[in-house]
């Protein structure tokens, strides 16, 4: 019976397995493929039948689960080094170069200049020139609205279960 079940039904949590194996005694489970009409799945009982339904695109949503918790995995990697949180955190209170910051922060320019890369790279930063300078600077809005993103594709929620 089981081997009828989607991997990552409800039904196979361990959990369950008790209530499972007891109602398969009795003989009271019912497995219904949901067909075309339906993605989701459900388990259900009551003291006379044990209900377990599946809908056939659930390798489709642990797919869409991996993706969606990779995006988040990236959002939060440029954010997850200390020189690159403290580098954006410090040009959301104004524009520097890449030289100033580098100075303020006592580090080597081309360090500076790949941790830059990364956070301009992921939408984080704003550009302008100012002569033979480009100036970096970002919007506290920007950063918050990113990390909100990840937190999304953190928590995805799959309206068919």
């Amino acid at each position: 019976m089981f081997s009828l079940i989607p991997p990552n039904h409800l039904a196979r949590r361990q959990s369950f397995r008790t209530l499972v194996n007891r109602a398969l005694q009795r003989g009271q489970v019912l497995v219904l493929p949901q067909g075309l009409g339906a993605g989701g799945g459900f388990f259900f009982g009551n003291a006379e039948l044990l209900l377990i339904a599946f809908g056939p695109d659930a390798a489709k949503r642990i797919q869409q689960r991996r993706e969606s918790a990779e995006r988040s995995a990236n959002r939060f990697k440029v954010l997850s080094d200390p020189t690159r949180s403290i580098l954006l955190s410090r040009v959301t209170h104004g524009p520097m170069s890449i030289t100033e910051l580098a100075d303020y922060f006592e580090l080597a320019q081309p360090t500076v200049s790949v941790h830059i890369k990364m956070l301009r790279e992921a939408g984080l930063l704003e550009s302008a020139r100012s002569g033979t300078h480009t100036l970096y600077s970002a919007r506290r809005e920007r950063l918050q609205e990113f990390i909100e993103e990840g937190l999304s594709e953190l928590l995805f929620e799959d309206p068919s279960g």
